[in-house]
């Protein structure tokens, strides 16, 4: 805002921050699940790490819109294809919702 860098400001600089520990988690998500490939409860695994992941690409897209005021939303920005990928990503193969129902089901 007004010729300052939007990470200047210490409100969005926590938000940031509360956004790269998600990433964080979701990553480690990935790597839980990348040591139980083999495991018999591998089902289980998948859908707890494609709920979190999709939960988080979710968490990212809406966030880094809001951050940038929204126009990151314009076609002009290179951010907002970014988010539609982020967002769709979690369409595919099942959304965040069904993998939750998926992995309640397989846990009880």
């Amino acid at each position: 805002q007004f010729g300052r860098a939007i990470g200047s400001f210490q409100a969005l600089q926590h938000r940031m921050a509360d956004v790269a520990i998600e990433i964080e988690m979701a990553r480690s998500a990935v790597i839980n699940l990348a040591g139980n490939l083999d495991s018999p409860d591998r089902d289980r695994h998948v859908s707890a790490t494609k709920s979190l992941v999709g939960r988080t690409a979710r968490l990212v897209a809406e966030e880094s819109i809001q951050m940038h005021g929204g126009i990151a939303m314009t076609e002009a920005y290179a951010l907002a294809p970014l988010a539609r990928r982020l967002i769709a990503a979690d369409h595919r193969y099942g959304d965040e919702d069904w993998h939750l129902a998926r992995f309640i089901r397989l846990t009880a």
